[in-house]
């Protein structure tokens, strides 16, 4: 038997829209109990959906109408519960969909997307079944893309955009989502003409609002590999580590691996008091916007302090005045709350305000900073990761659309990043990337310094073989085995780059006419050897 807490699943909900009134919010969720006592789930009677406020906010959670003692088990969806592509694909009607490998591509790091995309276009045509559908009690509670609007930096709108242009959560990570969402739209596309039945009636709009919903809901278990929608789970609100009361347990039991997902109280919750989970660890407040499409109040995960300056600069008096217009200053708050506007997409306005005076406050209110400091903690090391993991896939995103300017701009942008203290293991694969672009254009020396910056932070087989293209174009035919036979050490065995690196080697070894058993000894004799050898040393300790 496994059994997990936080450590083992990853939580990535959110149920921060109001979408429902409290009537037939109540009378859902007892019908959403129903199906799920069908499927041998459960959610504890005294649970209800109920208005609640968060930062100022008011949203629909999930409240507990009776004393709830620690240890009790709020929620629990077994395997039949987790809607997932293995479950729905495994429906009859949706076999060969499930299965499916259209005609298109998808940039490395976005190959998940290929099974949430099928998921997700099963789910929009059971959708479209309304009541006739096995899942319409779970589909009916999601939200619409009206409900999204007002919330989702994805759907921002053109006034808005121009607001808050300089955030990076609107100029960079929102920006890197929309151009991988053209992907996999011509993946749909080329989906639905391959199984044009099973898709029938289907849009892309309606699989793109349940790719925003799915975004912020699903779960993740990293063993086995898993991520699935938790129905009646992803109501429950999250919030600060003091206000966390119940943490969800995942046990995998029994010969065939049953899995069970519960909600536990991890104290006692008094009658009235609202469910509230841990979805992360480590992240700030641009990561939660980005995520979850919520501005976490009392964070205690610094922003990126490399930002401050570029951002306030740059964002100048039309940030400040667009942040300050919604903010209510007289209250003192760290980060203040937000006034009612009236506006368009005025929750999502009031995060991106939010946001940017956390950033900034200390260049506007120099005062308001010394008073109230912000949260020192940093964010963990693994947002670095996913910053140069998206820059990576946005610039071959921009490369198979034939834009390479474009491409090296956005490793060119991470490597600066890095410069400025923001390097994260991927750079590595960074360089690797840039270096092989250069070398497709012969830029060999240019290509050389990215493959050396690779090696000066670890060794990677790629590296090594790319070094020996680059040697071997040179007519340095013996730094090039040498290159060769590191890179094959270092390559998984069966790999496509140990294939490589083999047939190379046998290419070099000929050039030098070292070839049959004393291939080795003649090659230790070769008067280039020790020139071999120095050069290994500087590549290894640049």
């Amino acid at each position: 038997m496994i059994t997990g807490a936080l450590g083992a699943l990853i939580l990535l909900l959110g149920c921060w829209a109001q979408h429902l009134g409290h009537e037939e919010a109540k009378a859902k969720w007892t019908t959403l109990g129903e199906w799920l006592a069908l499927r041998g789930g459960y959610l504890h009677r005294g649970l209800e959906p109920s208005l609640v406020s968060h930062g100022g906010l008011s949203m629909m959670g999930i409240v507990s109408t009776v004393l709830l003692p620690e240890g009790a088990v709020a929620i629990e969806l077994p395997r039949l519960a987790l809607l997932d592509l293995e479950l729905l694909g495994s429906i009859p009607e949706y076999l060969d969909l499930a299965s499916s490998t259209p005609s298109c591509s998808i940039s490395s790091g976005f190959q998940r997307s290929m099974r949430n995309l099928k998921l997700l276009t099963i789910l929009a045509r059971e959708k479209a079944k309304g009541p006739a559908s096995d899942f319409a009690s779970y589909l009916e509670l999601l939200p619409s893309k009206v409900n999204l609007e007002e919330s989702d930096v994805y759907y921002a709108g053109e006034d808005l955009l121009k607001d808050f242009k300089v955030l990076p959560v609107i100029n960079f990570w929102r920006r890197i989502q929309a151009e991988h969402y053209k992907e996999l739209e011509s993946c749909f596309e080329a989906l639905k003409m391959q199984r044009p039945m099973e898709t029938a009636g289907v849009l892309w709009k309606d699989v793109e609002v349940l790719l925003r919903t799915h975004r912020s809901r699903y779960f993740a278990i990293s063993q086995p590999s898993l991520e699935f929608l938790g129905p009646g789970a992803d109501w429950v609100n999250t919030g600060t580590r003091t206000e966390q009361n119940v943490k969800a347990v995942l046990t995998i039991s029994g010969k065939h691996q049953e899995m069970t997902l519960q909600f536990v109280a991890s104290r006692d919750l008094k009658p009235g008091e609202e469910l509230i989970l841990s979805y992360f660890t480590g992240l700030d407040n641009e990561d939660i916007l980005f995520r979850w499409n919520m501005y976490l109040e009392g964070n205690d995960i610094s922003l990126d302090a490399g930002d401050t300056a570029t951002v306030c600069s740059a964002g100048g008096q039309d940030l400040r005045s667009a942040s300050l217009e919604m903010l209510d200053l007289n209250v003192e708050r760290q980060v203040p709350r937000c006034r009612d506007s009236g506006k368009r997409q005025g929750v999502l306005r009031c995060s991106l305000a939010r946001l940017a005076y956390e950033l900034c406050v200390g260049s506007w209110f120099p005062e308001r900073s010394a008073v109230n400091p912000a949260p020192q903690t940093p964010a963990s090391r693994s947002k670095g990761d996913r910053v140069a993991g998206y820059l990576i896939m946005y610039s071959m995103i921009l490369r198979s659309r034939g834009d390479r300017a474009g491409a090296k701009e956005a490793l060119n942008d991470l490597f600066s990043r890095a410069e400025k203290g923001l390097a994260a293991a991927s750079l590595v694969d960074a360089h690797l990337q840039m270096a092989e672009w250069l070398l497709e254009e012969e830029e060999l020396q240019e290509s050389e310094k990215h493959i050396l910056a690779a090696m000066r932070v670890r060794e990677e087989a790629k590296a090594y073989f790319n070094h020996g293209l680059i040697f071997l174009a040179r007519g340095d035919s013996l730094n090039a085995l040498q290159s060769f036979r590191r890179g094959r050490q270092l390559s998984e065995p069966g790999s496509a780059v140990e294939a490589e690196c083999a047939r190379m080697l046998q290419k070099s070894l000929g050039a030098l006419g070292l070839t049959g058993p004393s291939a080795t000894r003649t090659e230790r004799a070769h008067p280039l050897y020790y020139n071999q050898s120095n050069v290994l040393s500087t590549l290894l300790v640049g």
